[in-house]
């Protein structure tokens, strides 16, 4: 054999060999036998922030459906009332006790004076503890954007990104931690975004918010190895049939309530989970290109799709372009 049919032989089985690892190791994951984690009970609870719509509401109706007690934190209080209400209503008797807390997640605290008001409703929660913390509250841009137009329309949208984004997710994280570790028992689940997965151009500041809260749990995994009974896990959807993405349900964009049912069967199983089948096997493609052609691949192709959108966005909603991109002008 020549030199280049000896590579070309050794590129196809290393290429073949990555390919079916990145394909075995989710489906492993998925189908091997785990004991039960969910343990809902009157003194354990669950907080879900961000869970008045969406994903977030949906962990709470299944959370709820399961016997947790539910401390809701979201930001407007009326939705608080209307969901404690609904659920109520959906489960009767059956329903747990709920608690709500309105809380404004945007406002920069980083000392985490603010926060004290969440550390004092979880004291009221005594004897119980918290048992599950789900990390969901956030927030995106209304479309894909040059970094340079969000600075400047938005400016107060980058702080904001990056206190509900992030630093929600520490502080949160934060208070509850210490406990679980004690008692080695407690789940956290870091809602995130297949945009960690890559830099995403023209997504910059909410994939890098992402990609922040994805590395911080991984920390988190392998500081708590020591304890079995901790569970963290960063979940990674794709399009999800929200009132924040605006998309219509489809067999690849599932409801919150589809993605939510098929997500939390994968607690446990893995670090990492992308929550849906077909999510998953984006995921694993996108993954495979970065081991193969680079992460650069799957950026400038994010990159010319997110353009060619907001090519339509501007010119559907007739607005100026303040950095004169050709293509708009056309």
């Amino acid at each position: 054999m020549s030199p280049i049919e000896i590579f070309g032989f050794i590129s196809f089985w290393f290429i073949l060999i990555r390919l079916t690892i990145w394909a075995f190791i989710p489906l492993w994951r998925h189908l091997r036998p785990i004991n039960s984690i969910w343990r809902p009970s009157a003194n354990n609870w669950a907080i879900v922030t961000g869970g008045t719509d969406g994903i977030g509401l949906a962990y709470c109706q299944h959370l709820a459906s399961i016997g947790y007690p539910l401390l809701i934190i979201s930001r407007n209080y009326d939705k608080l009332v209307t969901v404690k209400d609904q659920l109520k209503q959906q489960f009767g008797i059956k329903c747990p006790p709920i608690r709500i807390l309105a809380f404004d997640f945007s406002i920069n605290d980083i000392d985490g004076s603010h926060y004290r008001t969440i550390e004092d409703e979880i004291q009221q929660l005594r004897p119980g503890r918290v048992d599950v913390l789900i990390n969901n509250v956030g927030v995106s841009f209304a479309n894909a954007d040059y970094f340079t137009v969000i600075a400047h329309r938005s400016p107060d949208l980058m702080s904001k990104m990056i206190n509900v984004n992030v630093v929600s997710a520490l502080m949160m994280t934060r208070m509850v931690w210490n406990e679980m570790l004690e008692q080695n028992r407690g789940i956290i689940l870091n809602i995130g975004s297949q945009s960690a997965l890559n830099p995403i151009p023209l997504l910059a500041l909410y994939s890098a918010t992402k990609a922040f809260v994805d590395y911080f749990t991984h920390t988190l995994v392998i500081e708590s190895r020591d304890h079995s009974g901790v569970i963290v896990q960063s979940v990674l959807p794709g399009f999800v049939a929200t009132k924040m993405s605006h998309l219509r349900p489809s067999f690849n964009v599932p409801t919150a309530d589809v993605f939510v049912r098929s997500a939390m069967s994968r607690v446990g199983r893995s670090n990492r989970t992308f929550g849906y089948w077909w999510h998953t096997i984006i995921g694993i493609v996108y993954e495979f290109f970065n081991h193969t052609l680079g992460s650069d691949f799957n950026s400038r192709l994010a990159f010319n799709i997110l353009h060619s959108y907001r090519v339509k966005y501007y010119r559907y909603k007739k607005i100026r372009d303040l950095y004169n991109d050709p293509i708009i002008d056309q």
